[in-house]
Protein backbone atom coordinates (compact mmCIF):
# COMPACT_ATOMS: atom_id res chain seq x y z
CA UNK A 1 0.00 0.00 0.00
CA UNK A 2 1.51 3.78 -0.82
CA UNK A 3 2.31 5.23 2.16
CA UNK A 4 4.12 8.44 1.21
CA UNK A 5 4.72 10.36 -2.17
CA UNK A 6 7.61 12.83 -2.18
CA UNK A 7 8.98 15.08 -4.95
CA UNK A 8 12.47 16.86 -4.37
CA UNK A 9 13.96 19.40 -7.57
CA UNK A 10 17.84 19.84 -7.66
CA UNK A 11 19.82 22.10 -10.02
CA UNK A 12 23.58 22.58 -11.02
CA UNK A 13 25.07 24.61 -13.50
CA UNK A 14 29.19 24.66 -14.42
CA UNK A 15 29.98 27.75 -16.59
CA UNK A 16 33.82 26.79 -17.07
CA UNK A 17 34.95 24.04 -19.10
CA UNK A 18 35.02 21.46 -16.05
CA UNK A 19 33.01 19.45 -14.62
CA UNK A 20 30.28 19.35 -11.72
CA UNK A 21 27.68 16.74 -9.43
CA UNK A 22 25.45 17.95 -7.53
CA UNK A 23 24.23 15.31 -4.88
CA UNK A 24 20.86 14.63 -3.07
CA UNK A 25 21.19 11.32 -0.48
CA UNK A 26 17.56 10.92 0.74
CA UNK A 27 17.46 8.82 4.12
CA UNK A 28 17.63 7.10 5.73
CA UNK A 29 15.07 5.33 5.84
CA UNK A 30 12.73 2.85 8.17
CA UNK A 31 13.79 -0.73 8.28
CA UNK A 32 11.11 -2.58 5.88
CA UNK A 33 10.75 0.31 3.85
CA UNK A 34 10.25 -0.09 -0.01
CA UNK A 35 10.58 2.61 -2.67
CA UNK A 36 9.97 3.05 -6.13
CA UNK A 37 11.90 6.69 -7.18
CA UNK A 38 12.65 8.37 -10.51
CA UNK A 39 14.51 11.03 -11.61
CA UNK A 40 14.02 13.34 -14.67
CA UNK A 41 16.30 15.56 -16.46
CA UNK A 42 13.42 18.90 -16.79
CA UNK A 43 15.83 21.83 -17.95
CA UNK A 44 18.94 22.21 -19.88
CA UNK A 45 20.66 25.45 -20.51
CA UNK A 46 23.70 25.87 -23.02
CA UNK A 47 25.75 28.82 -20.42
CA UNK A 48 28.84 30.03 -22.77
CA UNK A 49 28.84 30.18 -26.29
CA UNK A 50 30.74 27.08 -27.46
CA UNK A 51 33.86 27.73 -29.80
CA UNK A 52 35.60 24.93 -29.12
CA UNK A 53 34.45 20.96 -30.42
CA UNK A 54 33.67 19.89 -26.54
CA UNK A 55 30.30 18.74 -25.73
CA UNK A 56 28.33 20.05 -22.77
CA UNK A 57 26.20 17.87 -21.13
CA UNK A 58 24.03 16.89 -18.49
CA UNK A 59 22.96 13.80 -17.03
CA UNK A 60 19.95 13.22 -14.16
CA UNK A 61 20.25 9.52 -12.56
CA UNK A 62 20.13 7.19 -9.66
CA UNK A 63 23.75 6.75 -8.67
CA UNK A 64 23.38 4.51 -5.77
CA UNK A 65 21.87 2.95 -2.90
CA UNK A 66 21.71 0.77 0.36
CA UNK A 67 19.80 -1.57 1.88
CA UNK A 68 19.22 -3.21 5.20
CA UNK A 69 20.68 -6.72 5.81
CA UNK A 70 19.32 -9.15 7.88
CA UNK A 71 20.87 -8.63 10.97
CA UNK A 72 19.66 -4.71 10.52
CA UNK A 73 23.01 -3.15 9.32
CA UNK A 74 22.72 -1.26 6.29
CA UNK A 75 24.59 -2.51 3.84
CA UNK A 76 27.50 -0.89 1.63
CA UNK A 77 26.86 1.21 -1.32
CA UNK A 78 24.88 -0.55 -4.08
CA UNK A 79 26.18 1.71 -7.33
CA UNK A 80 23.00 1.24 -10.05
CA UNK A 81 23.14 -1.35 -12.57
CA UNK A 82 22.65 1.17 -15.81
CA UNK A 83 25.19 3.93 -14.82
CA UNK A 84 24.23 7.37 -16.31
CA UNK A 85 20.79 5.91 -17.52
CA UNK A 86 19.25 4.69 -14.00
CA UNK A 87 16.40 6.68 -14.21
CA UNK A 88 14.16 4.88 -12.07
CA UNK A 89 14.59 1.96 -9.18
CA UNK A 90 12.87 -0.21 -7.04
CA UNK A 91 13.96 -1.24 -4.14
CA UNK A 92 12.64 -3.14 -1.45
CA UNK A 93 14.41 -2.74 2.34
CA UNK A 94 15.68 1.02 1.19
CA UNK A 95 17.97 2.43 3.63
CA UNK A 96 19.16 5.18 1.56
CA UNK A 97 19.17 6.07 -2.27
CA UNK A 98 21.51 8.76 -3.84
CA UNK A 99 20.80 10.81 -6.76
CA UNK A 100 23.20 12.90 -9.30
CA UNK A 101 22.93 15.85 -11.53
CA UNK A 102 26.13 16.00 -13.52
CA UNK A 103 26.74 18.56 -15.69
CA UNK A 104 30.46 19.44 -17.75
CA UNK A 105 31.13 22.44 -20.48
CA UNK A 106 29.18 24.93 -19.79
CA UNK A 107 26.12 23.38 -19.32
CA UNK A 108 22.92 23.94 -16.77
CA UNK A 109 20.39 22.14 -15.42
CA UNK A 110 17.51 20.96 -13.23
CA UNK A 111 16.01 17.65 -12.36
CA UNK A 112 12.78 16.48 -11.09
CA UNK A 113 13.04 13.44 -8.45
CA UNK A 114 9.98 11.87 -7.28
CA UNK A 115 9.77 8.88 -4.65
CA UNK A 116 7.35 6.46 -3.99
CA UNK A 117 7.08 4.92 -0.52
CA UNK A 118 5.16 1.66 0.25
Amino acid sequence: MLQKIEGFWMEAYMVGTSGYIQEYHHGPLPPGTNVYATIALSEYQLLTPRDDTRPSSIFAYISSWTVYEPDGTISGLIPADQGQNQTAAGIQNCATITFLLAVQNGAGGGAQINIFTF
